[in-house]
């Protein structure tokens, strides 16, 4: 069976729900558009159980990959576009 590539990212190392929360995290939620919990639900995790996924997905001992590739993902954003957040809150202030 041939690797699909999604993002950039192995999809046998992220399940589907697990490579979308990544996206969602990175491009919205790091950006103030939405919650962690947010992300989650829209990911096609179930009301009852995305707050604690919000949470869990992001812990790098729990879900390595994940992390690591928001953490990827939140780089790759920045090097594209030149934005980290103490540029981001230094405009706000």
């Amino acid at each position: 069976m041939k690797k699909q590539i999604i993002d950039g990212r192995r999809s046998k190392k992220l399940t589907p729900k697990q490579l979308r929360f990544v996206y969602e995290f990175a491009t919205k939620t790091l950006l103030g558009l939405q919650s962690a919990t947010e992300s989650a639900r829209k990911s096609g995790y179930s009301e009852a159980v995305s707050k604690k996924m919000a949470y869990e997905l992001q812990q790098p001992n729990k879900y390595p990959l994940v992390a690591e590739a928001i953490q990827d993902m939140k780089k790759e954003m920045q090097d594209k576009y030149s934005v980290n957040m103490d540029k981001h809150l230094s405009r706000l202030d």
